[in-house]
């Protein structure tokens, strides 16, 4: 009966058990902000995970925002690149975390979802799945 009440307190209060799966999106996240605040054309750059009550119902968006004279195509490419080469190299395969890069006026410049595609293997090789240690 104390189990059924403990289980029926975390599902209303929206608390699910973190997992491994869990551990490894936080990572990738950290870590795709981590190469994106490493440039200079990025004025800020931050993530958001949330999972939701189904075990598989994960979420990670990312953001950045780009110094207003940094905005031009071959910059955005390259920071989309970073997120699609650092989910390629990352621990999962079938989750594709969504993003959005702005101006440093909000006006949002592209936003897409990282797709793994085949092509992605000439650019970077084949697939070698890694956890990603999380700070947080």
């Amino acid at each position: 009966m104390r189990l059924l009440l403990v289980l029926m307190l975390l599902l209303l209060t929206g608390c699910v058990p973190e997992s491994e799966t869990s551990r490894e999106l936080e990572g990738l996240g950290e870590q795709i902000v981590d190469h994106w605040k490493a440039r200079q054309e990025v004025a800020d750059a931050d993530y958001e995970y949330s999972q939701g009550l189904a075990p598989d119902d994960y979420h990670l968006r990312l953001e950045v925002t780009l110094k207003a004279e940094a905005v031009t195509d071959q910059v955005v490419d390259e920071i989309v690149e970073i997120g699609e080469r650092n989910c390629w190299l990352g621990p999962w395969d079938t989750y594709n975390p969504t993003y959005a890069v702005r101006g440093t006026d909000g006006t949002e410049i592209r936003s897409g979802t990282f797709h793994l595609r085949p092509d992605m293997e000439q650019k970077w090789g084949p697939r070698k799945p890694q956890v990603i240690p999380t700070s947080r």
